[in-house]
């Protein structure tokens, strides 16, 4: 047992239980009632509740009672300001020992009696940039989120607040448990940036791992995240803006995925489109090779069952995911020499379009391609120039364009929750 003593007049001994060692923390039970409502409620004189047990300690009794899910740094800090030891306090803690306190201080109500230290403390922990600590507001998203909603008063934290429910947007994968044909309830997730050690502690066998992956050039692994502590109503918000997001990027990915495979729009030669029209393409060769290759890439991104179902679902996976996964989609196409009519028959017709590799060496050469074959990802510079010049695009490759290029704005447009404060302000 490890005896703390704050108070010459100590008449309470909080009890807290680190492993297998024994803390008893001696105070004035006066500094507890005046700090915290809820404590002032348990150790009245006069209190409904029933009395505390008692426990000896440097040769006295004192009642006690017990904390739990802290830490001795953290509980020491709060006990030191409850008793004006401020000489003793540091104006920078870790973020566990932040997180610590924020947990008593939500608890028991006394988050306003700690100030002015949690702006210290918190400006502190947001000047960590390691790029490898679990720490940051990237890596710790729903842990500061916490930290921000209990400690409300302090100014960074409307903006923490805003930032960590956009990483959550999105970054959370949502997992439903089952109990038979009934959802029960969801396990959060999140893919969170391994370190360089981490990664090298499992040489070449972490490519293997199914709950690691690459996205661009950072190894990620998906961790389990609880959400228990964050306010229902931001939970709400984060899950619903997830789920809107989700389905602008997938409903129209899904229809131009259904519009090619059911081939009712694409086989007719002589048909002419009409602007309520799907992007189609009557050129049979060119619509074949669309189809082919972008049917390759939806398994190569592991989303073909995704689209091909009978109906859109929202699945699991983070919004990052999902929009990474549409901008990798890859789509090859055939480009002709415009015709006159182009504009009246915009839909890639064969019968009013003619091959001259004359011209379209040249503009090969400048996409960077060797043939007449573009894939979709030359698109973007022929976008710039506004789809003009002496080649028609096919309509399927700036259709697909058009998608992954609202996925990507779906994905940095994503809002985050403001508080009812600072909306107000606007």
């Amino acid at each position: 047992m490890q005896v703390h003593e704050f108070s010459p007049v100590a008449d309470l001994a909080v009890e807290l239980n680190v492993d297998s060692t024994q803390h008893l923390f001696l105070i004035s039970s006066a500094s507890l009632r005046v700090a915290s409502p809820v404590w002032r409620k348990t150790l009245d004189p006069d209190t409904e509740f029933a009395p505390l047990g008692t426990i000896s300690a440097n040769g006295r009794e004192y009642r006690k009672t017990t904390v739990f899910d802290t830490t001795v740094t953290a509980l020491t800090i709060i006990f030191d300001i409850f008793h004006y030891r401020t000489a003793r306090v540091p104006r920078s803690v870790g973020f566990a020992t932040l997180n610590g306190i924020a947990l008593l201080a939500d608890e028991f109500d006394f988050a306003k009696a700690l100030s002015p230290w949690p702006q210290f403390w918190i400006d502190s922990c947001l000047e960590n940039k390691d790029p490898d600590s679990k720490d940051t507001l990237d890596a710790c998203a729903e842990g500061w989120l916490f930290v921000a909603v209990v400690f409300s008063d302090i100014p960074a934290s409307a903006g923490i607040v805003e930032k960590a429910s956009k990483i959550l947007i999105s970054h959370l994968v949502v997992e439903s448990v089952y109990e038979g044909n009934e959802e029960v309830r969801q396990k959060f997730y999140r893919w969170t940036p391994m370190a360089p050690d981490v990664i090298a502690g499992f040489g070449g066998l972490l490519s293997q791992w199914a709950n690691s992956r690459y996205f661009g050039a950072t190894h990620y692994r998906k961790m389990e995240v609880n959400l228990e502590l964050v306010p229902q109503h931001i939970l709400d918000f984060v899950l619903m803006e997830r789920l809107e997001r989700l389905t602008r990027v997938l409903e129209p990915m899904y229809k131009l995925v259904e519009s090619m495979m059911s081939l009712k729009a694409h086989d007719d030669v002589f048909g002419f489109s009409t602007a309520n029209d799907l992007a189609c393409c009557k050129n049979q060769d060119c619509f074949a090779l669309a189809l082919g290759s972008l049917m390759r890439s939806l398994r190569r991104q592991k989303i073909q069952d995704l689209l091909l179902a009978d109906c859109l679902e929202i699945p699991s996976a983070s919004l990052a995911e999902i929009v990474s996964a549409v901008q990798s989609l890859q789509m090859t196409t055939i480009m002709f020499k415009r015709h006159d009519q182009d504009s009246i028959v915009p839909n890639h017709q064969r019968s009013l379009l003619t091959l001259d590799r004359n011209y379209l060496d040249p503009l090969l050469k400048q996409l960077g391609v060797g043939d007449l074959f573009v894939r979709n990802t030359s698109i973007g510079l022929m976008r710039e120039n506004g789809f003009g010049g002496p080649f028609q695009v096919c309509p399927l490759a700036k259709q697909l364009d058009l998608i992954q290029s609202q996925a990507k704005y779906q994905l940095e447009r994503v809002p985050g929750y403001v508080t009812p404060a600072e909306s107000e302000s606007f």
